[in-house]
C-alpha cells in the first residue's frame, strides 16, 4: 500500500513538473527543432511621387517599428523588414525624401503564432494595396488630428 501510494505521488510530481514533456519529446523523432525564433517579414509598397529616399513604419507614439528601415527605388517601389514576434495596428508607413514626407496609415499586422507560420510567403510578405501619394498623406494627416483631438 504504501509502495503504491509513492509511487503515485511520484507520478503526480514528474508531470505537475513538466520534466515528462522533456523525456517525450526527445524520444520523438518527428518533432521539428526550434531554430531559434521566428523570422523577420517583409511590408512592400510603392510610390510614384520618389524615386529615392527612405521609407520606415512608426507608431502612434513616432517611434520606429522596423528593424530595417527601406530604401526608396528608382522606380518607386520600397521594402520595410519587420520583426515576426510583434503585432502592429493603426501604424503610419514613413517615406521620405529630403524635406518631402508622403505618408499612409498601415491598419492590422499580426504577430506569427509558430515559427512554421512565420515562414509562410502569405504571412512574410504584406503588400500596402494602395498608392502612397497626397491623397494618402492628406487623409493620413487628417486621420491623426481627429484621434489627437479625441
Amino acid at each position: 500500500m504504501v509502495k503504491k501510494l509513492l509511487i503515485l505521488i511520484m507520478i503526480l510530481f514528474v508531470q505537475s513538473c513538466g520534466i515528462e514533456t522533456l523525456l517525450f519529446n526527445s524520444l520523438s523523432s518527428n518533432i521539428p527543432e526550434d531554430p531559434g525564433g521566428v523570422e523577420n517579414r517583409i511590408l512592400a509598397g510603392t510610390t510614384s511621387l520618389f524615386n529615392s529616399g527612405m521609407a520606415d513604419l512608426i507608431s502612434s507614439t513616432g517611434e520606429s517599428l522596423a528593424i530595417k528601415s527601406g530604401q526608396i527605388e528608382p522606380d518607386g517601389k520600397f521594402i520595410i523588414e519587420l520583426s515576426s514576434k510583434i503585432d502592429v495596428s493603426n501604424a503610419i508607413i514613413l517615406l521620405r525624401n529630403g524635406n518631402r514626407v508622403l505618408m499612409d496609415i498601415y491598419p492590422r499586422l499580426n504577430k506569427a503564432n509558430t515559427i512554421e507560420e512565420s515562414r509562410e510567403d502569405s504571412f512574410r510578405i504584406k503588400v500596402v494595396e494602395s498608392q502612397i501619394d497626397e491623397r494618402s498623406t492628406a487623409y493620413t494627416i487628417m486621420i491623426v488630428e481627429k484621434l489627437r483631438q479625441s
